[in-house]
C-alpha cells in the first residue's frame, strides 16, 4: 500500500507569478499526486488567474523566493518519512530543467472560488525518479491576495 503525504501552506500573500508547489523526486523514488486545492481568504472581486500542473524532465532545479526545503508531512502518524527530501512553496524565482517541460493540466481560476482538483484514479500523474512536479500560478493577481493551499501525494515504491 502507497504512503501518503501532504504539503500546505496558509495565509500566504501572494502577489507574483510563482511555483505554489514544486516537489523534486529522487534517483530511486518517484510520486503520484493525488490531490489538490487552492483557496483565496482576501479577494472580494473576480480575478482569473492561470494555474497549471507541469512535469520537468531530469536535472530539476527548484527555484527560490518562498519556502525551501520543507517536509512532507505522512497522513498516517506511523508511516516513515517522506523520501522526497527537495520539495518548494511558494517559490518566485521558477523551478527549471535541462529536460523536457511538460504541462499536464491547466486551466483558469476565478479567485472567489476554490480549486479542487481531484482526477479519477487512472488520471492522477504519476512522475518518475529524479523528475519534478510543478504546481504553478502562471499569472500575478492584481493586488496582493492570501491564500491557502495543500496537495496530497504518494511515493511510487
Amino acid at each position: 500500500m502507497p504512503r501518503y503525504y501532504t504539503l500546505s501552506f496558509n495565509n500566504v500573500s501572494v502577489s507574483a507569478a510563482q511555483d505554489l508547489f514544486a516537489l523534486k523526486c529522487t534517483a530511486s523514488i518517484g510520486i503520484t499526486l493525488h490531490q489538490f486545492e487552492i483557496n483565496s481568504e482576501s479577494s472580494s472581486a473576480p480575478a482569473e488567474l492561470r494555474v497549471i500542473i507541469k512535469r520537468f524532465g531530469a536535472t530539476v532545479t527548484l527555484g527560490s523566493g518562498g519556502s525551501t526545503n520543507q517536509t512532507p508531512n505522512p497522513l498516517m502518524s506511523t508511516d516513515t518519512a517522506c523520501s522526497i527530501t527537495t520539495a518548494g512553496l511558494n517559490n518566485t524565482a521558477r523551478a527549471t530543467t535541462n529536460g523536457t517541460n511538460v504541462t499536464l493540466f491547466s486551466w483558469g481560476w476565478n479567485v472567489l472560488n476554490g480549486l479542487l482538483f481531484v482526477p479519477a484514479p487512472e488520471w492522477r500523474p504519476s512522475f518518475a525518479v529524479s523528475e519534478g512536479c510543478i504546481i504553478g500560478l502562471e499569472t500575478a493577481p492584481g493586488s496582493a491576495t492570501t491564500m491557502d493551499a495543500y496537495i496530497v501525494f504518494s511515493e511510487n515504491t
